[in-house]
């Protein structure tokens, strides 16, 4: 009963702090961080507002039309949905859920899984032993869930089911944007509690007209590329960056491939660092691996990440392997 009325405390409060916004207000901006502050209660919330407190006494903030952008042109609704789900259900009662559990069994728990269908070779994970993964999960305090999806249409139609089973889950869908068909948008939109990332590498034909469909709709939505060693120019020159901030999108995330060197890898994080502490860009720039073991280590003691494959197969991986 507390939760729910905590909730609903919140949806008022943030509709109230997103009328202001849409006035052009930077002070609206500040109260909102000001009230995700006041009901932050996990680690990780709490470092998070601080910071963004701290960035945002820069009235130049590149960050102010970021937020400006998403109020406006993002479907109300929705921005509260998933922002709840993630930063109510998943950082605040599910961290505290997932530290009980892990006091009590002895072992670590990720606070998120990631189900790659990417390859679509035996696929034969159904979404009956998908569901029973998420009812098992928020059982321990996981609300959070990572799909990457590519081309893999069937997989996107079954996925729109379980984030209506779902509704109190924040989903993270990565997808080429070929498969992106108006009547699943439209349906995305009444669900609210996705963010969806569309690859942006390949100079796909597809991606504009899907880029305005989404903004069209309203749809919360990023970009990501997976890069290699040949990317590495193009991203620290920030010609990479300053075409995402052309698509007037909220997030942005580099993933590297497995077949990344560790060097361009360690020089890609130096640079995303660098590039949110000096705030150089109005989007929020994503180190895939990095960020997860941020939140991961501020809700656990180790790094582990989980993840489902489409054959069955289940890794649970060392994120410091991967950094």
């Amino acid at each position: 009963m507390e939760d729910k009325l905590t909730r609903v405390m919140l949806e008022i409060a943030i509709e109230r702090a997103f009328k202001e916004i849409e006035l052009k207000s930077k002070r609206g901006i500040r109260n909102l961080v000001d009230l995700g502050a006041h009901f932050a209660k996990g680690r990780f919330q709490k470092d998070f507002y601080n910071i963004a407190q701290i960035m945002l006494e820069n009235e130049n903030s590149p960050y102010y039309k970021l937020i400006f952008n998403i109020v406006q042109n993002v479907d109300h609704n929705i921005l509260k949905t998933f922002g709840i789900n993630l930063g109510l259900n998943s950082w605040t009662y599910g961290a505290k859920k997932i530290r009980q559990y892990e006091e009590k069994k002895g072992y670590n728990v990720p606070w998120t899984i990631i189900f790659d269908f990417t390859n679509p070779k035996n696929d034969i994970l159904d979404y009956n032993k998908i569901e029973n993964i998420i009812n098992e999960g928020k059982s321990i305090g996981l609300y959070s869930y990572i799909f990457f999806l590519d081309n893999n249409e069937n997989r996107f139609k079954g996925l729109i089911e379980i984030l209506k089973s779902n509704k109190d889950c924040a989903f993270i869908v990565f997808v080429n944007p070929i498969i992106l068909a108006e009547e699943y948008v439209l349906e995305l939109k009444n669900i609210g509690n996705i963010l969806l990332s569309i690859n942006i590498r390949d100079n796909n034909p597809f991606f504009d007209s899907k880029i305005l469909l989404l903004k069209k709709n309203k749809l919360l939505f990023g970009v990501h590329m997976i890069y290699d060693n040949n990317d590495v120019k193009s991203i620290l020159n920030n010609s990479w960056a300053m075409d995402v901030v052309n698509l007037d999108c909220a997030f942005a995330f580099l993933i590297p491939s497995l077949e990344c060197s560790e060097e361009i890898v360690v020089s890609i994080n130096k640079y995303i660092k660098d590039a949110k502490t000096n705030q150089k860009y109005p989007v929020f720039l994503i180190d895939f691996y990095k960020d997860i073991n941020h939140v991961n280590k501020t809700i656990s003691q180790e790094y582990y990440l989980m993840e489902f494959l489409p054959d069955e197969t289940f890794l649970y991986t060392s994120l410091l392997q991967l950094l």
